[in-house]
């Protein structure tokens, strides 16, 4: 969406325009637009490394900010977000048009597998979009995924996190919740001596890169690789995997697209987003989300869909009163987003 509006911006508008932090994380973009120097990806970071730009003059409000829009914001992002920028009301970006600023767009995390595999599993009478078909107790769906050996041993490896760099592996609410949902799962975790001294519990992972479910910790050749990037989507996929016995090695790397384009793997992915357009994903469908459960800390249904709004620098509208009445009028539609994303992949 974001390259969409820049196509806009440029051609229709005239106006000179840029794509800044491209992180994967809408929260950069709302503390850039409040004039963070810093690239803030938690807002739990933004009071440490926050460093707001120059002022014009002594107006404290007349910042110079290179970054103006912030298109397909999660609204996931925005509690904790606006907590922080609420108490520099000078800066505090605008959302852009009525219903917060809503773009039009449900976006969606899930998990996927790739389209050969799906395939060759429905050859077999498998269908492996439904998660029943995982259940390591009646089915062998490894055979249709790369193994764990062959994902990229070597550079894989060397660039991947590690468990206790990211969350939810390494958090401590995180996985004394698993471990109070799943408590015939204790060697899913283990016990530490944080820096405060007290005892504190993390995913375990023998090897380091990758967590084992229970249906495949004894036989790792049992396990159907799945993989993220800096742990996103962890908490999607890890409850899920011991609720319904699926056998599924969970990793997280920083090459992660190289990694799915070049293997046969379970993935967490979200859309719109232009990154496996080419790759031909099938979602892995499980029940219905169920906000009772999640409130607790219960992760075995799908994550509910998240709205996607339109923020502006709160000088924007003043400043080009035409630019941000058009984006405020904006509406984007799904099928059209991912059909004109998949265009632009034939046209590379």
């Amino acid at each position: 969406n974001g390259e969409i509006f820049k196509l806009l911006a440029e051609e229709v508008f005239g106006f000179e325009t840029a794509v800044t932090y491209r992180t994967g994380v809408v929260v950069a973009g709302l503390f850039s637009m409040a004039g963070c120097q810093s690239i803030i990806t938690n807002p739990i970071e933004a009071e440490d490394v926050c460093e707001l730009s120059a002022t014009v003059g002594s107006d404290p409000g007349a910042l110079i900010a290179r970054t103006h829009l912030n298109i397909e914001t999660w609204d996931f992002y925005l509690p904790e977000s606006m907590a922080y920028l609420s108490t520099i009301p000078s800066r505090t970006p605008l959302s852009i048009g009525a219903g917060q600023g809503d773009l039009g767009i449900q976006a969606v995390s899930a998990n996927w597998l790739p389209h050969e595999s799906f395939e060759a599993g429905m050859q077999d009478g498998l269908f492996l979009d439904q998660y029943r078909f995982y259940n390591a107790s009646l089915f062998s769906p490894e055979k249709y995924f790369s193994t764990l050996d062959e994902v990229n041993t070597s550079e894989f490896f060397a660039s991947a996190s590690r468990c206790v760099e990211y969350p939810p592996m390494n958090a401590d609410k995180d996985s004394r919740d698993y471990l109070r949902h799943f408590p015939e799962d204790p060697d899913g975790v283990e016990s530490y001596v944080g820096q405060d001294g007290q005892t504190k519990f993390r995913g375990r992972c023998d090897d380091g890169v990758w967590w084992l479910s229970p249906a495949c910790r004894a036989n790792r050749s049992k396990c159907v690789p799945w993989i993220s990037v800096a742990g996103y989507g962890y908490s999607i996929i890890w409850h899920k995997v011991t609720a319904f016995n699926m056998a599924v090695a969970m990793a997280s790397t920083n090459n992660w697209v190289d990694v799915i384009y070049s293997n046969r793997v379970m993935q967490y992915a979200w859309i719109p987003d232009a990154a496996f357009v080419a790759r031909g994903l099938v979602q892995v469908l499980f029940p219905r989300y169920t906000q009772e459960q999640h409130l607790d800390g219960l992760y075995v249904t799908e994550f509910a869909q998240v709205k996607t709004q339109k923020w502006g620098h709160r000088d924007l509208q003043t400043a080009e009163p035409f630019l941000w009445t058009t984006f405020e009028n904006a509406q984007m539609n799904l099928r059209l987003v991912i059909d004109l994303l998949v265009e632009q992949q034939d046209l590379d």
